[in-house]
């Protein structure tokens, strides 16, 4: 994978469609602030530097239909990764619960013409923050609130990606595993 670092970009999923034909297969944007992050029903995705916020760009050669099993791919690679730190659960198709509060979200989409031309796999983790809008306090969690300490977004990252790649090879080449 290749890691295109931002200090701040209005959405790392925006950012890969925008620019999906001149960006190389399996590149990864994160950004360390989103300002217009959104996760599915163009619900507001907010992240702070504490988080980590990323998209991976595929261009798989797939059917159209195969593309929301995409989103089940990385919630199940999340989900290995988080559960090696905590006890999480996958609230299909698209979060990461810990204790009953979200931790991550996912969200796919893919960039059709009239073929699949790419699809962006947009990633939110909360990792390191300690406190949330009064609106999501009950309902959002931190690994850092969970677990009682730091942890690294490098490291956390760098597991997924390779948890994902795993998962991702496998289903790409007609297996289920990730179920």
């Amino acid at each position: 994978y290749k890691i295109i670092n931002f200090k701040t970009l209005l959405s790392t999923n925006q950012y890969l469609k925008e620019n999906h034909t001149s960006i190389e297969e399996y590149s990864v944007v994160v950004a360390e602030n989103q300002t217009t992050g959104r996760g599915r029903i163009s619900r507001k995705w907010i992240s702070t530097s504490d988080d980590l916020t990323f998209s991976i760009l595929l261009k798989p050669q797939i059917e159209t239909s195969k593309i929301p099993l995409i989103s089940l791919v990385i919630g199940a690679s999340l989900c290995k990764v988080i559960h090696k730190y905590i006890k999480c659960d996958i609230k299909w198709p698209n979060d990461i619960i810990i204790n009953n509060k979200k931790v991550a979200g996912i969200l796919v989409e893919g960039v059709v013409s009239n073929k699949i031309e790419a699809v962006v796999v947009g990633v939110g983790i909360n990792i390191n923050s300690t406190s949330f809008p009064n609106d999501l306090i009950i309902k959002a969690t931190s690994l850092k609130n969970e677990l009682g300490k730091d942890i690294s977004k490098e490291e956390i990252l760098n597991e997924i990606l390779s948890e994902f790649d795993s998962l991702y090879i496998d289903f790409l080449n007609g297996n289920n595993t990730f179920i």
